[in-house]
């Protein structure tokens, strides 16, 4: 991403993400920060404006899908606990989600594209987070 023009947008969860791992990867001061609104976006990256952009929400994400002609990436949304949850409450809670996935798919249908799949991505960006 050296040398390239990244949109974070600003003040919003996505632009404090996008911040924090532009310095977890040592890139703070080798990017340009475009100066627009984070709803330019995708018409800029479609123009050569910029070369990427930051946005953080829920699945499906309109920018994002709209955008999806061009390369993306994402970063998974995972739920985490310490050992002080006891095994029996964990599994209460990954059970119980489960089984309203589809329940709660009816409310929002952006819950119909989480998998058990997609189960392998969160050994993934819990290595990412560790760097």
């Amino acid at each position: 991403m050296e040398g390239k023009t990244i949109l974070l947008g600003s003040g919003s969860f996505g632009a404090r993400e996008g911040e924090k791992y532009l310095g977890l990867f040592g890139l703070e001061d080798k990017v340009t920060l475009a100066d627009s609104e984070l709803s330019n976006a995708v018409a800029a990256l479609k123009n050569d404006q910029i070369d990427g952009f930051v946005t953080a929400g829920s699945y499906p994400a309109l920018n994002v899908i709209e955008a999806a002609a061009i390369s993306t990436t994402s970063l998974p949304v995972v739920a985490y606990t310490t050992s002080a949850m006891s095994d029996d409450t964990a599994y209460l809670l990954t059970k119980t989600f489960w089984e309203q996935r589809d329940d709660m798919s009816s409310a929002a249908a952006w819950w119909n594209g989480i998998s058990p799949d997609m189960i392998a991505n969160i050994t993934d960006a819990h290595r990412l987070y560790q760097r």
